[in-house]
C-alpha cells in the first residue's frame, strides 16, 4: 500500500490532519475498525503516530472526524429543484445513489460504527432528517399545485422514499456492487408507479399488472436489504477493550446495543 507523500508546501496542520483522516477511511473501509492500528494509519498518511494522537487523541477521534466530514459534505450538497412528481422521485433517487457512491468508503466506516456509537447515530439521524425536510418541501409544492392528492401524507411519503433510497443506495450499490443500470431501472420503475399513485385521480391512470409486480418485487428487495443492514450492524463484533473505554485506541461502547439499534433502525 503506497504511502502518501506530503510536499514541503503542504507540511501544515490542516494537510496532515486531512492525510490522517484519508488514511483512516481507507484502512477502516478495507479492513474494519478493530484490526487497524494507529501506527499503520500514521505510516500510510506519511505522518508520525505522535501527531495522530496530538490531533485526534486516537482512533475514536479519527472516527468522529470521518463522521463530521461526511455530515459537512452532505450539508453542502443541495437537493436539485424538480419540476414535477415523476422527475422528483426519479431525480432524487439518482441523486442519492450518486452521492452515496462518491462517499462509499466513509459510509462503510460510519454505518459499521452506528451500533456502538450513540453520538454518531444521533448525528446521522439528524442528517437524514434534514434530507427528508428538504425533499418534503418540494412535494408539498406539488401537492399545493394539485399534482398530488390532498389526502396524501407528504411527510410519511418522503420519509419512506428517503429510507428506500438509502437502503438501495447503500446495500445494492456499495455492498452488493450491483450495476448502475439496475439502480437506474429501480429509479425508473418507482418514479413511474409513485407518480401515478400520488395523482388525485389515480383510477384514471391504471398501472399494468407487470409493472405492479415488478415494483412490488423491488420494494420487497429493498425492505429485505434494509433488514440485512440492521442484522449486520447488530452482529458487528465489539472491539476488544470497548467495554472499558478507548483501550489501545479502540472506541468505547457509548450506548447499550438496544438503544443504538433503536436509533439505527428508526432512521434506516
Amino acid at each position: 500500500m503506497a504511502k502518501q507523500e506530503l510536499g514541503p508546501e503542504s507540511r501544515d496542520k490542516e494537510a496532515r490532519m486531512r492525510a490522517l483522516v484519508d488514511a483512516a477511511i481507507k484502512l477502516f473501509a478495507e479492513e474494519g475498525y478493530g484490526p487497524v492500528s494507529t501506527r499503520r494509519i500514521a505510516e500510510l498518511a506519511g505522518c508520525s503516530e505522535t501527531l495522530l494522537f496530538r490531533y485526534f487523541g486516537g482512533k475514536r477521534g479519527l472516527l468522529h472526524a470521518i463522521s463530521e466530514g461526511l455530515i459537512e459534505t452532505s450539508a453542502k450538497t443541495s437537493l436539485p429543484e424538480f419540476n414535477d412528481v415523476h422527475e422528483a422521485v426519479h431525480g432524487y433517487l439518482l441523486h442519492v445513489f450518486a452521492t452515496m457512491r462518491a462517499r462509499s468508503a466513509s459510509l462503510k466506516v460510519i454505518i459499521a460504527a452506528l451500533v456502538n456509537e450513540s453520538t454518531l447515530a444521533q448525528e446521522f439521524e439528524n442528517m437524514h432528517d434534514s434530507h427528508v425536510q428538504a425533499l418534503a418541501t418540494q412535494f408539498r409544492r406539488f401537492q399545493a399545485a394539485g399534482d398530488i392528492a390532498a389526502d396524501v401524507d407528504v411527510d410519511a411519503f418522503t420519509t419512506g422514499l428517503e429510507q428506500m433510497g438509502f437502503a438501495v443506495g447503500f446495500l445494492m450499490q456499495i455492498i452488493y456492487r450491483r450495476p448502475q443500470s439496475e439502480l437506474e431501472a429501480i429509479a425508473d420503475t418507482f418514479a413511474n408507479v409513485l407518480a401515478a399513485g400520488l395523482q388525485p385521480n389515480v383510477a384514471s391512470a391504471p398501472i399494468s399488472a407487470s409493472l405492479r409486480q415488478q415494483t412490488v418485487r423491488r420494494a420487497v428487495e429493498a425492505s429485505q436489504g434494509l433488514d440485512k443492514i440492521i442484522t449486520l450492524l447488530e452482529s458487528w463484533p465489539t472491539p476488544a477493550g470497548a467495554q472499558n473505554g478507548e483501550a489501545e485506541g479502540q472506541p468505547g461502547r457509548t450506548a447499550t446495543r438496544g438503544k443504538a439499534t433503536t436509533a439505527t433502525s428508526r432512521r434506516r
